[in-house]
C-alpha cells in the first residue's frame, strides 16, 4: 500500500506541474490584471500632464484675453489618442498603485468636465471609453 500512496502523490505532483504553459516556472492566474510596462505607464502620465498643461494654458489665455494656439490642443489630443489606444489594448492593466487604464482615462474626462476645459477632449475620451469591452 505505501507504494500505491507514493505513486498517487507523484501523479498529483506531476499533474499540478502541467498547468505552467508559459515556461517561466511560475504559474500565472487569470484573475491577475496585467501590469503596465514603464513605457505604457509613461503614456498614461504623459496624457495626464499634457491635458493639465493644455487646460492651464487655456485658462491663462482666457484670463489675459489672448488665444490658445491649435498646437496645444493637438498635443493634448494626440496624448489622449495614445492613451486611448493603450486602453483598447489593455483596458484592465494597472499601474503599480492599482489604477486601471480604463479608470485613469475616465478620471481625465471627469477632470476636464469639472474644469470646463474642453468638451471636444471629453467627447474624444468618452468615445474611446464606449468602445472598450465591458469589465
Amino acid at each position: 500500500m505505501p507504494i500505491a500512496c507514493l505513486l498517487a502523490v507523484l501523479l498529483i505532483v506531476a499533474l499540478g506541474a502541467c498547468g505552467d504553459e508559459d515556461g517561466g516556472g511560475e504559474a500565472r492566474t487569470f484573475d491577475e490584471p496585467p501590469a503596465l510596462s514603464k513605457e505604457e505607464a509613461h503614456i498614461l502620465r504623459d496624457a495626464q500632464r499634457r491635458v493639465r498643461s493644455y487646460c492651464g494654458a487655456k485658462l491663462r489665455a482666457l484670463a489675459t484675453g489672448g488665444t490658445l494656439d491649435a498646437e496645444a490642443f493637438a498635443r493634448a489630443s494626440a496624448a489622449l489618442a495614445r492613451l486611448g489606444e493603450l486602453a483598447a489594448a489593455k483596458p484592465e492593466a494597472q499601474l503599480s498603485d492599482g489604477t486601471e487604464v480604463r479608470l485613469a482615462l475616465g478620471d481625465i474626462a471627469e477632470d476636464l468636465e469639472g474644469t470646463n476645459c474642453d468638451q471636444a477632449l471629453v467627447e474624444m475620451i468618452e468615445a474611446r471609453l464606449a468602445a472598450l469591452p465591458d469589465p
